[in-house]
């Protein structure tokens, strides 16, 4: 059996329901020294990720957005940026 591609073992990590994808990887990772290396590494990535993830859902929760102020900057951006916009020229 050839070894798992990152996606594969990307894969395992996400699923959490017994499957044929689930036992072909415990299979291999079991004989197989490479796909283990290549299992850690996933691993390692994955808690990384999650982790970052894990630090932008706890960041976003202490930030309070004036979405009303925001929209009216947006909106006196889009007004100004309208008032000095050049007419195209025709015909040159």
């Amino acid at each position: 059996m050839a070894c798992f591609k990152q996606s594969g073992l990307e894969q395992y990590l996400e699923e959490s329901e017994p499957s044929p994808h689930r036992r072909m990887v415990e299979s291999s990772l079991t004989s197989c020294s490479r796909c283990r290396t290549n299992f850690r590494r996933a691993l390692a990535t994955h808690a990384r990720v999650n982790a970052w993830l894990g630090g932008l859902a706890a960041a976003n929760r202490s930030i309070e957005v004036d979405s009303s102020g925001a929209l009216t900057q947006v909106l006196a951006r889009t007004e100004a940026s309208t008032m000095f916009r050049i007419p195209a020229l025709r015909g040159i």
